[in-house]
């Protein structure tokens, strides 16, 4: 196996200034995110067109995905039908290994619903989730028609749900930016290796 290459080999002095500058950079770019936050939470909303999707209890509408909570974060999980379990999207798969069970009920706790749509059929998506040892609700958008038909694997739509109604807050999509692979705890760690992300693993999640 072919090592991978190394970063120069400098002074402590030449390292250490190196590290400031880039911290410099690196504060410009918090503040700069926390700015388009700020621009994100201010965003209009848009009302959803009903639309059923097909999880464990059958055909339920949008609003039942929230499970009684008010907010609704989703997944969209990139599926390729009648693949074996080796050959579904890798990137997909890593991002929703960071998804565990104690970061849903944290978002539980602050009136969030956490959920993975697919258009792939409901009977291989529950099979992959019970093989991967996932606890996070699944549906299927086989069926969705049109109001759903734009979502491909990796994007991440935001929904906020005022009685039987719901409504569209947010999306990231990756094929216009980069996705949220920075955000995502697995890929994070990855970034920050010596040689930078070996393996391209960010990339590959913001690809799906």
């Amino acid at each position: 196996m072919t090592e991978p290459a190394t970063s120069k080999i400098v002074t402590r002095n030449e390292w250490e200034q190196a590290q400031a500058e880039l911290l410099v950079r690196e504060k410009a770019h918090t503040h700069a995110g926390d700015e388009l936050a700020a621009v994100r939470r201010r965003l209009p909303m848009t009302r959803m067109e009903p639309v059923m999707v097909v999880g464990r209890s059958g055909p339920v509408p949008l609003a039942d995905v929230f499970e009684g909570r008010r907010m609704l974060i989703v997944y969209h999980f990139m599926w390729k039908n009648g693949a074996p379990h080796h050959k579904q999207c890798e990137g997909c798969t890593h991002s929703q290994v960071a998804m565990n069970a104690a970061v849903c009920a944290y978002l539980a706790e602050r009136d969030v619903n956490y959920a993975v749509f697919s258009s792939g059929p409901w009977s291989e998506i529950i099979a992959y989730r019970d093989f991967m040892g996932w606890a996070t609700p699944c549906y299927s958008t086989a069926d969705a028609g049109n109001v759903l038909a734009t979502q491909t694997g990796g994007d991440l739509p935001c929904y906020l749900r005022a009685g039987d109604e719901v409504f569209q807050t947010y999306e990231n999509q990756v094929a216009r930016n980069r996705g949220h692979a920075a955000d995502a705890a697995v890929a994070r760690p990855h970034c920050l290796r010596p040689a930078g992300d070996l393996g391209g693993l960010a990339r590959r999640l913001a690809a799906g």
